[in-house]
């Protein structure tokens, strides 16, 4: 899905400026080391693979005992290729900010408020709520067409039906924190 691709794109750009950068050298090595991490992960979904290998490097650097300040040189080395994924995807990103939103087709899975819809299941689930089976029921195509494997939403089907709620719980925020596009 291209549009689902620049949002995520534009997201990536808007939330790691070169202040973001600059940031990294007074975290711990921790702290650093997570927010690596987390760029590695979107980097390597989007295909941005100069991002990629330098916040992978960072954080290996940073788990064998590196300090922020000793990556001084590999944070200047992401900020600019940062800032070249930014310029690259400047056409695409203007693009899709000048292009109208498209309607959904009848019957699509697309839902406007799915983050807010995954959080309701979530908050049903915890409190073993029997509202979670039409919750579950609404949000499923919409998980499936975002990545949810099949295999994990009939068993998160079988799951709710039983009334299995806290390992239905575990295995939505499991494959929300590993795959969810769109629903952080």
């Amino acid at each position: 899905d291209a549009a689902l691709f620049r949002r995520l794109l534009g997201k990536l750009l808007e939330t790691h400026e070169a202040s973001w950068v600059d940031g990294l050298a007074a975290m711990s090595a921790d702290q650093a080391a997570a927010a690596l991490h987390r760029l590695r992960g979107s980097a390597g979904l989007l295909g941005a693979e100069r991002v990629q290998a330098l916040a992978a490097d960072g954080e290996l650097r940073l788990g064998a005992g590196a300090s922020t300040q000793d990556l001084s040189g590999l944070f200047k080395d992401l900020a600019q290729a940062l800032g070249q994924l930014k310029e690259a995807a400047r056409a695409s990103l203007a693009a899709s900010e000048s292009a109208p939103a498209p309607e959904p087709e009848p019957g699509s899975a697309l839902l406007p408020d799915a983050a807010a819809q995954l959080a309701r299941l979530e908050t049903l689930l915890t409190q073993q709520d029997m509202e979670a089976a039409e919750s579950f029921t609404l949000l499923r195509p919409w998980l499936l067409q975002h990545g949810m494997p099949a295999a994990d939403g009939e068993q998160l089907q079988r799951m709710i039906d039983d009334l299995d709620f806290a390992p239905a719980l575990a295995l939505l925020q499991a494959w929300k924190a590993s795959s969810a596009p769109t629903a952080h």
